[in-house]
């Protein structure tokens, strides 16, 4: 209805994945980043996940059009598949004509055609999106596709993408063979307020917009506070939002026309109600995983890994499993992330007391969560922190014997109860067990450390 009246070529804020529309954030980037450099280096099973609407799908359609002649790809877009009739559907996307016979001529036919692929000095990929819908039992046969190797080299790499119950999934004692041999994991974040804005207008841009669509600064904050950051339920309010600019004959939307489209959208989206509640949770996730990640690696072991193309974090941990583990920024700024280091997070038992000077007289109670003999290493952990939007910062205290630390303290509470529900939500995440409320009064004391 309104694709004349605005100028467009088409809808911008189609729910399709179509790959032209993508907008690639520098999470997004990381995503397609760390993908590509999984089955360049033929890693095995690299794992994308995210929340519903993140945009995942558009990101492995566009990850299929980047691999180029010199890799064959299968994509798998019906998880619902088991036995036979799964290895049917991975041949008939590889192109293999003839998908008749039991599991054994089934799997030769595909060994063949890897083997084929070798020789040409092609590889192979095969994703599967939804993977979390995947039974345990077709994750079980997948693995055993991943048998088909060489002496020195994988033919077969194997992308699963789902939502975040496929990591749930992955950990059951079932699939623990699986869940080993999985070298990559990346998880796809919302999108920050200022990417949101990015990406509202390179969908715009893309669907024929001369500049001559306009959101206000609060319509845009109604549209992120709504959406949560989320692609698919910016582009449901959005295409609501054109609707109703339409209507007013406006070329430039407010917020109160996002306001009506939001409330045409019913229940589709986000609840107000709801919102808080949401962000809270997602922020206590994203941060547990963030801190939780690096304190299961180990103290013990620091063998950073070359930082490639944008990715923000990457490092191996060989100590046991071999994985690359890796730590998304959710970044609001253009600066590049800078890799947060195993040891950068102390073992020492000393838990740190804050100085006079770096405790504000607005909050008696904070929660320690790392410690560090560089103060350089403490305020980079401490700026990553606040770009994910967590009130982190730094105190410094000269402990007997070891010298100067500084630690890296989260939320200012002004009760201890306070602090110790927050306390109990971030252990009960598995974030970082390690972590510890920190009372000034009684610390400067020389008292209880909380």
């Amino acid at each position: 209805m309104y694709l004349d009246f605005y100028g467009l070529n088409e809808k911008p804020f189609s729910l399709t994945p179509d790959t032209r529309f993508l907008y690639l954030s520098e999470n997004h980037q990381g995503a397609t980043n760390h993908l590509l450099y999984g089955i360049r280096e033929k890693e095995g099973f690299v794992v994308l996940t995210g929340e519903i609407g993140t945009g995942k799908t558009t990101i492995v359609r566009a990850l299929v059009e980047r691999l180029g002649k010199d890799t064959s790809s299968a994509l798998l877009l019906n998880p619902m598949l088991e036995g036979e009739e799964l290895l049917r559907c991975i041949l008939e996307e590889f192109g293999i004509g003839d998908t008749g016979g039991l599991r054994k001529e089934l799997i030769d036919r595909l060994n063949q055609f890897l083997l084929g692929e070798l020789t040409q000095a092609r590889g192979a990929v095969l994703i599967i999106d939804e993977a979390q819908h995947l039974s345990e039992q077709a994750l079980e046969e997948i693995r055993l596709l991943s048998n088909l190797e060489t002496e020195k080299v994988k033919l077969l790499q194997i992308i699963l993408v789902g939502q975040v119950e496929l990591d749930q999934k992955l950990k059951s004692s079932f699939l623990r063979a699986l869940n080993q041999r999985i070298s990559i994991r990346y998880h796809l974040l919302p999108l920050s307020r200022t990417d949101t804005e990015k990406f509202i207008y390179h969908r715009l841009l893309v669907a024929g917009s001369n500049g001559n669509i306009t959101f206000s600064a609060s319509a845009l904050n109604k549209i992120f506070k709504y959406s949560q950051g989320i692609p698919r339920l910016i582009d449901l309010v959005c295409d609501r939002t054109l609707l109703a600019g339409y209507a007013g004959q406006s070329n430039r939307l407010d917020k109160k026309m996002v306001k009506r489209g939001i409330e045409s959208l019913g229940k589709q989206g986000v609840s107000s109600a709801n919102s808080s509640k949401i962000r809270t949770f997602f922020s206590l996730g994203v941060l547990a995983g963030l801190l939780g990640c690096i304190y299961l690696i180990g103290f013990q072991y620091e063998i950073p890994y070359s930082t490639f193309l944008n990715a923000n974090f990457i490092h191996k941990d060989t100590s046991r499993t071999g994985q690359l583990i890796l730590y998304p920024i959710h970044n609001n700024s253009t600066d590049k992330g800078t890799s947060l280091s195993p040891e950068s997070i102390s073992s020492s038992p000393e838990s740190l007391s804050p100085s006079p000077e770096s405790i504000s007289s607005s909050h008696l109670y904070s929660i320690q969560i790392s410690s560090y003999r560089d103060n350089t290493k403490a305020s980079m952990n401490v700026n990553q922190l606040q770009k994910l939007g967590y009130e982190a910062f730094t105190t410094k205290v000269d402990i007997p014997g070891k010298g100067i630390w500084y630690g890296v303290m989260f939320g200012k509470f002004q009760s201890k109860g306070e602090a110790q529900a927050m306390l109990k939500k971030i252990k009960a995440l598995k974030g970082f067990p390690g972590a510890r409320i920190i009372s000034a009064w009684e610390d400067m004391e020389g008292g209880d450390r909380g």
